[in-house]
């Protein structure tokens, strides 16, 4: 009769919370489900737009390699025109091998899309195996999200609605489990005996439930041979890693911070954009990848991948495209080169990462191991 009492009285407490208890179960199921369904569905736009982008940009390239050594900057510029009457393509960007810019267009809008909606795609254009130029075209995910994210409303608001049904179903249901549970409760209780209480050795009878849980077991359940085999050709699919040694190149803009301080939001904004333009093309020149740029200092790799050639020679390239680039604006600039041994994390969705094998004190700073290159080299 203990088990049938215990049985009534859990059910009771359960009565008095079981719809609050329900509800909440219920957007935790849809909360989880959404965020992975927008998050899945983000990517795959993103991707549609990048390869969209990349379309663009190839099938763009022989057209503007003929304007290019035509050196028709009219042309260029009717060209780069077209290119923007595509709903996702808001501005393009021509520039020549050096980086210098032959020609640009920007879609005139009365509402310009946020900076977290914009995609910048750079496409090498080449003559033979030789660059000669770069375009550099600019997407607006946000015309591509429109009609999916009304779709994903309506979707929401349908959850909802479903969440509320299914709470008013469990209240209800809850309130016809009163009576029988009460009769349950309502069971006579055989009291324990009393001497067997009295001698009941609880630390034994602890033990005995902890070795029958298996809790005393601290090694953890071995995982089985098609769990294993599933997880390892998840990572062999999606991702894979390399230890190489990089060419890394650091740069730091001089008292920038102090001239950030000094004038308007607007005329910042407008310098880094013009700074972050010229580091990705001096970079992405080079088939390096910038790592971090965050208003003072920049970050880029070269050497990502074991098929590049020579990415000493083109850190130091880059390095002198660069510092010109930034000289034409007004910015003093001075980059360190150096090599460093990195984890090269690959994967087939997303651009490659280099994470430090460790960070730690350099033990002889005086050692001329870096190269400092600044205004008077």
């Amino acid at each position: 009769m203990r088990v049938w009492r215990k049985a009534a009285n859990a059910l009771l407490m359960l009565n008095q919370h079981i719809t609050i208890t329900i509800s909440f179960m219920l957007i935790i199921v849809f909360g989880t489900f959404w965020i992975v369904l927008e998050k899945q569905l983000e990517e795959h736009l993103f991707s549609n737009a990048r390869n969209y982008g990349y379309g663009v940009a190839q099938y763009a390239s022989q057209d503007l390699l003929q304007l290019i050594n035509d050196n028709d900057s009219e042309g260029q510029t009717e060209y780069l025109i077209r290119l923007t009457n595509s709903p996702l393509v808001v501005s393009a960007f021509l520039y020549d091998a050096q980086g210098k810019l032959l020609a640009e267009y920007v879609e005139n809008s009365d509402s310009p899309p946020d900076d977290n909606q914009l995609i910048t795609l750079l496409q090498d254009i080449y003559t033979g195996t030789t660059r000669s130029g770069i375009i550099k075209i600019t997407l607006n995910r946000k015309q591509q999200e429109a009609p999916v994210k009304k779709f994903m409303n309506g979707l929401a608001f349908l959850a909802v609605f479903m969440m509320v049904m299914a709470s008013v179903a469990v209240y209800f249901i809850a309130r016809l489990l009163v009576k029988p549970v009460n009769r349950l409760f309502s069971l006579p209780l055989e009291a324990p005996n009393k001497n067997q209480v009295e001698t009941m050795d609880v630390a034994e009878e602890l033990q005995t439930i902890l070795e029958k849980s298996g809790r005393l077991n601290n090694a953890p359940a071995p995982l089985s041979d098609m769990e294993s085999a599933g997880i390892h050709k998840l990572l062999a699919v999606e991702s894979s890693a390399m230890q190489l040694e990089l060419v890394i190149m650091t740069l730091h803009l001089h008292d920038f911070k102090s001239w950030v301080d000094s004038h308007t939001k607007p005329a910042v904004v407008k310098k880094l954009r013009e700074i972050d333009q010229r580091v990705l093309v001096a970079v992405h020149g080079q088939s390096g990848i910038v790592v971090q740029f965050n208003g003072i200092s920049a970050t880029a790799c070269f050497g990502m991948s074991e098929e590049d050639d020579n990415p000493d020679y083109k850190a130091f390239n880059c390095a002198h495209i660069l510092m010109e680039l930034l000289v034409e604006i007004g910015i003093d600039v001075s980059i360190h080169i150096y090599r460093e041994q990195r984890i090269v994390l690959k994967h087939r969705h997303r651009s490659s990462v280099a994470m430090p094998m460790e960070t730690f004190e350099d033990p002889q700073p005086n050692k001329n191991h870096k190269i400092l290159l600044h205004d008077n080299v």
